[in-house]
């Protein structure tokens, strides 16, 4: 979650997925996207949650 903000910032004019190879991105989409179907901590949920939109930025 943290790598991702730091992208986010640091890229203000590209997109967060020109930061990312694409296996490494796909995968992570995969593993996020699970863990929201699945994940039973509400904390973790949450944090699932803000890297999920995150990713979709």
């Amino acid at each position: 979650e943290r790598l991702l903000e730091a992208a986010h910032k640091s890229s203000s004019e590209s997109n967060i997925t020109s930061f990312w190879p694409a296996s490494i991105l796909s995968e992570t989409f995969r593993i996020v996207f699970q863990n929201l179907l699945l994940e039973a901590n509400n904390e973790i949920l949450r944090c699932s949650e803000r890297v999920w939109r995150l990713l979709l930025q």
